[in-house]
């Protein structure tokens, strides 16, 4: 596939993510996580919103690029920097089921985790503490 051609899928698909992030937050919260106390409020929609708005900015760099940047190094190596910015981002998610911030990984609650989440050991709140302090 031509890079120009993948830059305008990334950023299509980023676009439409962020604009749904920032347009029903807690709709988008709900989708994930369920009907969970807490789901509601300001501060969990106000970062929901953050989060896709840098989406949102990912997204839009991705479509401007690939529709104007012409040289094929400079868009290959556009690309791969969206690349590994998307891993970057999608290790924070797992990083805070791995530092014990929360207690799974989120994934759409209309279905049951996969396998490999089930056996998961979950750490209680006095773990993680007394990991960051050690």
């Amino acid at each position: 596939m031509e890079h120009t051609m993948a830059m305008q899928i990334v950023g299509g698909v980023g676009l439409l993510i962020g604009l749904r992030m920032n347009i029903d937050p807690v709709g988008f919260n709900k989708s994930i996580f369920g009907d969970v106390e807490g789901i509601d409020s300001g501060e969990s929609s106000a970062m929901r919103m953050a989060i896709g708005g840098a989406i949102w900015a990912m997204a839009i760099i991705n479509l401007y690029c690939g529709f104007n940047v012409e040289d094929a190094a400079a868009g290959e190596a556009i690309l791969t920097g969206t690349a590994i910015g998307l891993a970057a981002f999608l290790g924070t998610i797992a990083g805070a089921k791995f530092r014990g911030y929360t207690d799974k990984h989120p994934y759409p609650s209309d279905g049951s985790p996969p396998d490999a989440h089930r056996n998961m050991p979950v750490l209680s709140d006095d773990v993680a503490v007394r990991r960051l302090i050690h």
